[in-house]
């Protein structure tokens, strides 16, 4: 059966969600610091990470993926790996105070 248009939309969406995801914990973890940002932005940063993994949390707990078919399949793998690594990204901030503020784990290198 094809997907509607607002479920086709969500699953997108979802899929949208876990590259970010992705993408913030690999630089979080491989990409050594640059200069520390103000501390609203360390706020903002964290609270969009924490924001995107909820969301994301929620709409897989939702169903939002939609029926079976190959974006569900994708995304029944891929949704959990990015909720790990939106936990990495914010876990990552509680290991030094240097990571605290830069949001990465290897510190700047000069």
């Amino acid at each position: 059966m094809a997907e509607t248009g607002k479920t086709a939309q969500n699953g997108l969406l979802m899929l949208l969600m876990c590259a970010v995801l992705f993408w913030g914990a690999y630089q979080a973890l491989f990409v050594p610091a640059g200069e520390f940002p103000p501390a609203g932005m360390v706020w903002l940063d964290l609270g969009l990470d924490a924001g995107v993994t909820l969301a994301l949390v929620a709409l897989l707990g939702m169903g939002a993926a939609g029926k079976a078919g190959p974006l569900k399949s994708a995304l029944t793998v891929l949704a959990p790996l990015a909720i790990i690594a939106g936990l990495v990204q914010i876990g990552v901030r509680f290991t030094s105070d240097h990571a605290w503020w830069t949001g990465h784990y290897l510190p700047p290198v000069f």
